[in-house]
């Protein structure tokens, strides 16, 4: 279902940023190629942003709700600045059903 998704905004030219566990990177990678993204080598702030969770939704370890809609106004507006008319944003919440108390 996001391959058709970031496919369509691909397609479109818009940006995609796609908050994920870290350990599935990898193959965020793959569905972003296998719905047309010819991802350059180091892409990391490019039409495709692939973003791990600690560095969104947990920076200082612990969810911050303010800060949470702050970098996704951030994330929105930097996709306009870089000329893009849209960004889709995909994020995922399984780390909260984590168990962080090891």
């Amino acid at each position: 279902m996001l391959r058709s998704f970031f496919k369509d905004g691909f397609d479109r030219g818009e940006k995609a940023t796609h908050i994920v566990d870290p350990e599935k990177t990898g193959r965020a990678s793959e569905a972003a190629r296998g719905s047309g993204y010819q991802c350059p080598a180091g892409d990391g702030h490019g039409q495709l942003e692939l973003r791990p969770w600690r560095e969104a939704y947990l920076r200082g370890d612990r969810f911050d709700q303010d800060a949470a809609v702050a970098l996704i106004e951030e994330i929105l507006q930097s996709g306009r600045s870089a000329g893009y008319a849209l960004t889709r944003l995909v994020g995922h919440m399984e780390w909260a059903l984590l168990d962080n108390q090891a």
